[in-house]
């Protein structure tokens, strides 16, 4: 029969015996409990910084201008003094900015509008504007004689025997208006005027008749 002391020795020795195991234990993670790491996947890639494609616009005094990068659309009110397309791109990405569609009664240019991105917003690209200037003109069928003026306020020409064609020499702005009509009829001849009257809008006039 144990003593009393005899039994103290005992549990102390399988106590020790367990220490061990538990260190080891602790150490490896053991005892359940799932990892709280939230470190980023060693495969991971940082997205690529874009750059936006734009410039600068002057004398633009009328809607409806429409600028395109590729398939990119920019639709700048009248007044605007910059643009910049809505999609932005990649550092290497090659851009070339055009006039798709001229505003009312203005013409615009693009200048350095082509070029590629680089690690930067390009903001370079310039759209100037100006008033647009139309010609007033048209046909002439049976003209035989000279001296035939034609006028339009006091703008003249003269158109030489057998022109199928005139125009005037003096470029106006659009909504401004015209009337063409005979100051001289040539020499045995009398020609008439046909649509000679109207407002220039967005592109020249070339329809007035002229019948002699």
């Amino acid at each position: 029969m144990k003593t009393k002391q005899g039994i103290r020795h005992d549990r102390r020795s399988r106590f020790a015996g367990f220490l061990p195991i538990m260190t080891l234990l602790s150490a490896c993670g053991g005892g359940g409990g799932g990892s709280s790491s939230s470190s980023t996947p060693a495969n991971s890639v940082a997205a690529a910084p874009t750059y936006t494609v734009g410039g600068s616009i002057s004398g633009l005094t009328s809607d409806g201008l429409i600028l395109v990068n590729g398939t990119d659309v920019a639709t700048p009110n009248a007044g605007d003094t910059s643009f910049v397309f809505p999609t932005a791109v990649v550092s290497g990405t090659a851009y070339a900015v055009s006039v798709q569609l001229q505003p009312d009664a203005n013409n615009c240019t693009v200048a350095g509008g082509s070029g590629v991105v680089g690690s930067a917003n390009v903001i370079d690209v310039a759209v100037t504007c100006a008033s647009a200037a139309f010609s007033v003109g048209g046909t002439i069928s049976g003209l035989t004689g000279s001296g035939l003026v034609l006028t339009d306020g006091t703008d003249t020409t003269s158109p030489a025997p057998g022109a199928t064609a005139f125009t005037f020499p003096t470029k106006l702005a659009s909504a401004t208006s015209f009337t063409v009509t005979v100051s001289t009829q040539p020499t045995g001849q009398s020609c008439t005027v046909s649509n000679g009257t109207g407002v220039i809008l967005t592109s020249s006039v070339n329809n007035v008749v002229i019948t002699c």
